[in-house]
């Protein structure tokens, strides 16, 4: 309790004077919000226009569809941020009534629920699904419901929160510090007493699809959060890229309509309309801004409208999906809706661990946000003053992502690395080849590119060398970092503004490691201290020897025989990895140490 009283104490910096000028409108605040986060980043606002020119031109030649079988899953979190009033209440409700929300509002996408339309009478499904979700952040079960307490905050029990610095109320960014979990692997969803989006009171808001992980969330009134509201679906229709149907009406007047693939809504299958959250139903009369009778238009989901809002159309389902795959395959990749954990507990040989940041701290949003090896296919956060990460070992005690992978010796394997949106990126990106605990900067780094603009994907093709140790889990390290003119970065710097994140790779002979002809070699040293190779079945082709950096020291070639001998006498090293490869082109490598 007394840390609960202390953190609320710090909102009232962030809280000042009551305005007068507040607007108590009982809407949706998300076209609000997001103009504010274009204003705020204007980047966003032109990939949004990107993606909007291509998905117009898709839609325009016929070539957009989705699939009528598949469930898009979604994992959620519902944070109840609670003013201490009686459990069941608006401002606390139960963890029961959240999981009848989101089984209704599963429902509403679903064209199942009382009085919803589906594709037989009129409506479409969005094929997507919300899951609470089964794992938590620290690997133990959920059941995707979490509680805060802010009672004791006066701010919050008087105002709520706002979205907008400078207003009454909790900000939401002190919200999301408080009960938060990872973007990458949750949809966040918020339930607070009241909420408001700078001078308009709403009753829930969310962001678009491709927004930054910071604000990719969703917050909503208690009031709305019962069975029967299909507020919800309309906020997610939001974070799946819907606008409102009325959206560039500004008011009464009608939105504009030259090309209904980019205008208004951005779908040709809702008619423009103008706003008529205070008007009476409408069905039944002319749209003013079509001078045709309302064909359901009113009572979209998406719509403002004085009518019950009961279904979605085709194209918004098109747009929905394709602003799903296009933006949220993070979510739908997600494991924390597997009912086991995911293992990555690797012990792997010890290594320079980055242990502060040598930048100051704050909201840098640099780092790493996707990393793709093999099996490894890891979304993560970058450094902002809610994940303050600059290290993460992902090899070890890790459950929310494949952290592992095996991959061919002296074959390639594409390395994809995703950057964070702020600063140009340097990405390096090294393996643990003879695992002696040391990144060689000459022969283990894998992969080296500067001035990388923010949100870039960057490919590498990785072919381990016939040196490296097989068999055997490595530490693989990857570093995104702010590309600091004249600074110069090895796999021990310390991060300026950016991430470390480690992880695991083993590396296997070119065939499955069940083939005989490379399990059944025999690589030992006998009494005269001679290294022995015998290959039972295929003959040896080549044997070269390494020593644990990575060096050449001796090459043979066109041995041709089933067994070779050599003395070690003539090499002034202890330690060496010998790489055998025979005359099918299997190889095998082990690492020894000569007495």
């Amino acid at each position: 309790m007394k840390k609960l009283i202390l953190t609320a104490s710090l909102f009232t910096q962030f809280c000042v004077a009551q305005q007068s000028d507040v607007k108590y409108i009982n809407s949706c605040a998300t076209s609000v919000r997001m103009e504010n986060i274009y204003v705020q980043y204007p980047y966003l606002k032109a990939e949004a226009r990107a993606f909007n020119l291509k998905l117009s031109d898709l839609t325009k030649s016929g070539k957009i569809s989705t699939s009528k079988n598949q469930i898009y899953e979604i994992p959620v979190v519902v944070h109840i941020i609670s003013d201490g009033s009686n459990l069941g209440s608006p401002g606390n409700r139960t963890d029961q009534q959240v999981i009848e929300w989101i089984n209704y509002t599963n429902e509403v996408f679903a064209g199942t629920a009382p009085g919803i339309l589906g594709e037989a009478d009129g409506g479409t499904v969005i094929p997507v699904k919300l899951v609470l979700a089964k794992i938590a952040p620290n690997c133990t079960p959920t059941n995707g419901v979490t509680r805060t307490n802010l009672s004791s905050n006066n701010q919050y029990l008087q105002y709520g929160v706002n979205s907008a610095t400078g207003y009454n109320g909790v900000h939401e960014s002190m919200i999301t510090q408080l009960s938060r979990w990872d973007p990458t692997k949750y949809y966040n969803i918020y339930i607070v007493n009241k909420l408001a989006t700078g001078t308009f009171l709403a009753s829930g808001y969310a962001s678009f699809a491709g927004t930054i992980p910071m604000f990719d969330d969703s917050f909503l009134i208690g009031n709305v959060c019962s069975t029967g509201q299909a507020t919800m679906a309309h906020e997610f229709g939001h974070a799946l890229g819907l606008w409102h149907t009325q959206e560039g009406s500004n008011g009464s007047a009608c939105p504009p309509n030259a090309d209904c693939t980019l205008d208004g809504d951005m779908v040709c299958d809702t008619d423009p309309m103008s706003d008529l959250l205070g008007s009476l139903c409408t069905t039944g009369t002319v749209n003013s801004c079509t001078g045709n009778i309302f064909n359901g238009v009113e009572q979209n989901i998406m719509a403002y409208t004085g009518c019950n809002r009961n279904r979605f159309t085709v194209g918004q389902k098109n747009r929905a999906i394709a602003q799903l795959l296009q933006y949220r395959s993070n979510l739908l990749n997600s494991p924390v809706l597997l009912t086991q954990p995911l293992q990555n507990n690797f012990n792997l040989t010890p290594t320079c661990i980055p242990t502060y940041m040598s930048g100051s701290a704050g909201d840098h949003h640099s780092g790493i946000t996707m990393v793709k090896f093999g099996n490894i296919n890891n979304y993560t956060e970058t450094y902002n003053l809610s994940n303050a990460q600059f290290y993460a070992d992902y090899s070890s005690n890790y459950c929310l992502g494949t952290a592992f992978t095996s991959i061919p010796l002296n074959a390639p394997t594409e390395l994809s690395v995703t950057v964070g949106y702020n600063y140009h990126h340097i990405v390096k990106a090294y393996i643990d080849y003879n695992n002696n605990g040391i990144f060689e900067e000459n022969t283990e780094m894998v992969f080296s590119q500067t001035n990388i603009p923010g949100s870039t994907t960057v490919t590498a093709i990785v072919t381990p060398p016939l040196g490296a140790l097989l068999n055997t889990a490595l530490r693989m390290r990857v570093i995104g970092d702010y590309d600091l003119l004249g600074m110069t970065y090895s796999a021990c710097s310390a991060p300026v503004f950016g991430q470390v994140e480690d992880y695991a790779v083993t590396i296997g002979s070119n065939l499955s490691t069940q083939n005989d002809s490379v399990s059944s070699v025999q690589i030992y040293t006998d009494s005269d201290k001679n290294i022995v190779i015998k290959s039972p079945q295929e003959k040896i082709n080549s044997v070269i020897l390494y020593d644990y950096s990575g060096r050449i020291l001796k090459k043979y070639d066109n041995i041709n025989k089933k067994e070779f001998i050599f003395s070690t006498s003539y090499i002034n090293q202890n330690s060496l990895i010998i790489a055998v490869e025979n005359s099918q082109g299997d190889a095998v490598s082990k690492k020894l140490h000569i007495d």
